[in-house]
């Protein structure tokens, strides 16, 4: 691995033109900056997309986390998994206080993981890509409203299939990945078995937005 990958390489005036031409065609020409931060001087937005007729709940994106190359092993290099964005979906009706900190429970905390998630491949020297999954320490839950702990990484689901990346240059690509967030059960399965087994058995709950109290797919009732 390239220790240099993750030095910060912001876009060309060009590159930035074909990546928020992408957001605006995927996600909507009204895009508001819900959340913007600073992570080792690499400035990074998260994005809302407002709920429309076609896409009936709320889309946040986060724009800024592939102007740094994560360090993905050299055997991969041909699948440029480099550069990502990621991407989770709420309930037209989910409702971000935004007189409360990140820190206090309750229905911000998409946006605390999608902070995490968006500089944890460079926290930890390492990459992210289609089906890896994370979980908070001792599988503590994010809120006081949920007991997911976790997320598993998939191609956004409502969007076509070759539009999960952006192709900013003949030679990379920015790779959009939609966090599904998970339980605990749900993260040791997959653990123990694949990431296509556990969306197998995730079925529909994938094409959803989040709930956070959802069916819990891998507690036996009996």
């Amino acid at each position: 691995m390239n220790e240099k990958m993750n030095e910060i390489q912001n876009f060309s005036e060009l590159e930035e033109k074909i990546l928020q031409k992408y957001l605006s065609h995927n996600f909507g020409k009204n895009l508001i900056i819900q959340n913007e931060f600073d992570f080792d001087g690499q400035k990074i937005q998260i994005l809302k997309s407002l709920p429309t007729k076609k896409n009936p709940y709320q889309i946040l994106v986060t724009k800024g986390a592939s102007t740094r190359k994560m360090n993905v092993p050299e055997q991969l290099a041909q699948y440029k998994l480099e550069r990502a964005e990621f991407i989770i979906r709420l309930p037209e009706n989910w409702e971000i206080d935004e007189t409360k900190s990140l820190t206090e429970k309750g229905n911000n905390w998409p946006i605390k993981l999608l902070q995490n998630v968006s500089t944890i491949a460079f926290r930890e020297n390492g990459y992210l890509c289609w089906g890896k999954t994370i979980s908070n320490e001792n599988f503590a839950p994010y809120a006081s409203n949920t007991n997911f702990c976790g997320f598993i990484l998939v191609k956004p689901i409502f969007l076509r299939h070759g539009l999960e990346f952006c192709k900013i240059s003949k030679t990379e690509d920015i790779n959009f990945y939609e966090i599904i967030p998970l339980y605990k059960e749900e993260i040791e399965f997959k653990l123990e078995n694949s990431a296509e087994k556990l969306l197998t058995k995730l079925g529909g709950f994938v094409v959803l937005p989040v709930n956070p109290t959802r069916e819990n797919v891998c507690i036996d009732d009996n």
